[in-house]
């Protein structure tokens, strides 16, 4: 998919894929009741009103008619939160412009979202179908009759529907507003050696904006003292080199790089009160759109769909990686360490996607001498470097995600000694989930 700058975004810039005809949803009378449906308790249904074009007593009238509780209760935290949710709840009954109303979101939002939050563009199919616009009209007496059997339907299976509910949506986030009396915790110690690190993300967190949206805190000092009291002694978030380290020619990709330089700089503190560190995860070089070589074809690498590799063959990406990571350190003296994804959904160097079994492995001229094992090796290696100028305690992490067998083992005798690996423990494993043999 395509990443533009904000200025530049607009919804016929968002990716569309194969751009298959949508899923059907006949068991709904009608379209719009279908993402009333989805979406109730979700989206306000004044906003449900303005997307489907309809007053919002007549919103309140069809979910009523549906057996939806009425008035609904909503919680603001689940367009803040629970975004994601949202999205695929609706990835087939509304077209993007409709989406992006649901949402409040700008079209550049979305493609921020789509591209950068945990491959979220992947997980969607790497499509989005055509779907017709979901316009709200009166009912037929047919649609009528139907809506009748769904809501005689809600109240046999769900007679209190309308009853408060024990708890709302991400009342467990408030738990995290105070911090329990707890012993005092084991600082963090220098020089790590065998499993003496253990670490884990928030289940908690938004892979948004979290360290510039201070409303996103990913790690309330409630959860940190918790699980300091469990034993953990470090937890992680991802960051994008692009949106941290203001590279000349990131340009305006860097838009807001001290403020989340901030976010880290205070989250790091705060851990440190709890006996804990922060280890980052990159997956870099970030692919980055075809618009943006057209202002730096020099550092071009192999084409995928509308995104182009940085080429880590060139001087100029390897000073990106080595200087990226020795600013990170540098703007946040607390920082833990770091892991590294180097093959993955991402289009991150020229042999992550369709490599060739045999050589030449890609079709960067750059790279066509090197093989797979040596690219992710050098690419471990810069990151390592420019970490240990400024923090030579600090680990720096391999993860072995999606290597191949083919070259993995060449890979890891290519590490430097100071790089640490990570394994997948299933690599290799028969599996059997589901009764579905892996």
């Amino acid at each position: 998919m395509q990443l533009m700058a904000p200025t530049d975004m607009d919804i016929a810039g968002l990716p569309v894929g194969a751009h298959p005809e949508a899923l059907k949803f006949p068991h709904f009378p009608t379209h719009f009741q279908a993402v009333i449906w989805r979406n109730w308790e979700m989206i306000p249904p004044d906003v449900l009103g303005r997307v489907l074009g309809a007053a919002e007593p007549t919103i309140l009238d069809l979910a009523a008619g549906m057996g939806l509780r009425t008035p609904p209760q909503v919680s603001p935290r689940w367009r803040e939160r629970g975004y994601v949710t949202i999205i695929r709840a609706n990835w087939h009954l509304l077209p993007y412009a409709q989406l992006l109303e649901l949402l409040g979101w700008s079209a550049a939002r979305l493609a921020d979202v789509l591209k950068e939050e945990d491959f979220l563009w992947h997980k969607l199919g790497a499509l989005k179908p055509r779907v017709e616009p979901a316009r709200y009209r009166p009912l037929t007496a047919n649609e009528i009759e139907r809506t009748r059997r769904i809501r005689d339907t809600m109240r046999r299976l769900f007679p209190n529907i309308s009853a408060p509910d024990p708890a709302r949506p991400f009342d467990f986030l408030d738990d995290f507003e105070s911090v329990p009396p707890l012993r005092t915790p084991e600082r963090p110690r220098a020089g790590l050696r065998n499993f003496d690190l253990r670490f884990l993300y928030s289940y908690s967190a938004v892979y948004g904006d979290a360290l510039r949206d201070t409303g996103l805190n990913p790690y309330p000092d409630g959860l940190l003292a918790r699980l300091a009291e469990l034993g953990l002694n470090a937890v992680w978030l991802p960051l994008i080199l692009y949106k941290m380290y203001p590279w000349p020619p990131f340009g305006d990709y860097s838009e807001g790089h001290a403020e989340r330089l901030n976010g880290l700089r205070r989250l790091t503190e705060r851990a440190a009160r709890f006996g804990m560190s922060v280890i980052v995860y990159l997956n870099e070089p970030r692919c980055m759109p075809l618009s943006f070589f057209r202002g730096h074809p020099e550092l071009k690498g192999i084409e995928h769909g509308e995104n182009a590799a940085l080429c880590t063959a060139l001087p100029e990406v390897k000073y990106l990686l080595r200087d990226g990571a020795a600013w990170l350190f540098r703007e946040a003296p607390l920082l833990g360490g770091v892991f590294t994804i180097t093959m993955s959904e991402n289009l991150t160097n020229c042999f992550s996607k369709d490599a060739a079994a045999e050589p030449p492995y890609t079709r960067c001229p750059r790279c066509a001498g090197r093989t797979p094992a040596e690219a992710v090796a050098d690419v471990n290696r810069l990151i390592a470097e420019g970490a240990h100028s400024v923090k030579p305690e600090a680990p720096v992490i391999a993860w072995d995600w999606a290597w191949s067998d083919q070259w993995a083992h060449a890979a890891v005798d290519l590490l430097p000694q100071d790089v640490w690996l990570m394994c997948t423990s299933e690599w290799g494993l028969p599996t059997c989930i589901g009764g579905v043999g892996g």
